[in-house]
């Protein structure tokens, strides 16, 4: 049973609901019926009635869970993330603290701890927790957060040093790597950014999206005809992939590089074939409908740029 706590309370807050949780809630139902009333089993049950989505289950049973046992210290934590998750913030950081206070370790807890701080402008509180989250467990979508929460804040340098301390630690998470290009810009530090591309292009099998985005950098500091060289070899990188796969998404790559370009026609041929072969293809369709809107190429090349920086 305290393995199965341990679990529970290392797992990341936004697991998805999988087949076999309706087979884990009937196999706990199953034990309590030969166990009788106990607030371990009660808390597994809560656990995965809240991935399930069915919180109004989860929550009775752990506040009947509670009832049982008040002294259990994983109540406290898996009734916090249930209330987080029912939107009672007040409450969930209540058991929160109770939890931690208690001598409680979970980076799930205080990840949610943090956002609730993070809701109600306590921007220190909230650092602190996604620090001790982070020293426990590691994770690429909580350093980004972290860092996105940073930047909100001004506190650029930090969020850049952060990136940086993961990256070296993880291996060099490609997500990683483009949250510090977008730090380095924003704090205008265009060949620091630049050379954090030039290290991805060394290694990435498809380099025209990576070219496009050095091309803008090297726009934003001034550099105009390094930008146009980048997007000109963008191109050539872009036939010579097609040259081999015409598919969807390769198409679109070429389109982005012709808007880049000003060459809006072509990107418009390009963009028809990517809907007509996929009409479901969103980002390929509002790319399309503004070119078909007549918007200014300075709108159009900034929906370029920031469908290539989310890419």
């Amino acid at each position: 049973m305290c393995l199965a706590l341990s679990m529970m309370l290392a797992a990341p807050l936004s697991v998805m609901a999988h087949p076999g949780l309706h087979h884990d809630i009937e196999r706990v139902t199953a034990s309590m019926q030969t166990e009788g009333d106990n607030a371990g089993l009660l808390v597994e049950r809560g656990y995965y009635y809240r991935l399930e989505g069915d919180l109004k289950a989860s929550l009775r049973d752990l506040d009947e869970a509670l009832r049982l046992n008040p002294d259990l210290n994983s109540i406290y934590a898996q009734r916090g993330l249930t209330l987080t998750d029912l939107g009672r913030f007040e409450q969930a950081e209540a058991d929160f603290d109770r939890f931690i206070g208690a001598g409680g370790l979970s980076s799930p807890v205080l990840l949610a701890r943090a956002r609730i701080h993070a809701k109600n402008g306590r921007v220190a509180e909230a650092l602190a927790d996604y620090d001790k989250a982070i020293e426990i467990d590691l994770d690429v979508d909580a350093v980004l957060e972290r860092a996105r929460y940073l930047e909100s804040h001004g506190k650029f340098a930090r969020a850049a040093e952060s990136l940086r301390d993961a990256i070296a630690k993880l291996g060099g998470a490609v997500i990683l790597c483009d949250a510090l290009i977008d730090v380095e810009v924003a704090q205008k530090r265009f060949p620091q950014a630049i050379s954090l591309i030039d290290q991805q292009l060394t290694s990435a099998p498809v380099k025209t999206g990576l070219l496009l985005r050095r091309a803008d950098v090297h726009e934003k500091a001034g550099h105009p005809a390094q930008a146009r060289k980048d997007r000109e070899q963008a191109l050539i990188e872009a036939h010579k992939v097609l040259s081999k796969r015409s598919s969807g998404i390769h198409l679109l790559s070429r389109a982005k590089v012709y808007v880049a370009l000003g060459r809006l026609d072509e990107a418009k041929r390009d963009l028809e074939q990517v809907v007509l072969k996929s009409p479901k293809f969103l980002e390929a369709k509002k790319l399309l409908a503004k070119l078909k809107r007549g918007e200014s190429e300075r709108t159009i090349a900034t929906t370029v740029g920031e469908l290539t920086n989310d890419r």
